[in-house]
């Protein structure tokens, strides 16, 4: 296990390519899901309607969501080859 990490491989990707593309699809859906609603709910603090409107029970399950995505991702840029 430590071996395959030194190498620079974080598991998933290496077994099951499809499954790692996948969840990548996810991860970038929810954090543009979030950076959407964050940018409609800045835009209701200047004053100016937003052009929608989450219940607040909604928007916790987005930011859970985002936080847990944000990790996916930086998890695997910290496991990419590219890095060195």
């Amino acid at each position: 296990m430590t071996e395959r990490l030194r190498r620079g491989d974080s598991g998933l990707g290496a077994s099951g390519p499809a499954s790692a593309r996948v969840i990548g699809a996810i991860s970038w859906i929810a954090l543009v899901i979030a950076f959407v609603t964050g940018v409609g709910e800045l835009v209701a603090l200047t004053g100016i309607d937003s052009p929608f409107a989450i219940a607040n029970p909604f928007n916790t399950i987005i930011g859970i969501a985002a936080l847990f995505a944000a990790l996916e991702r930086a998890l695997r840029f910290k496991t990419s080859r590219w890095l060195g």
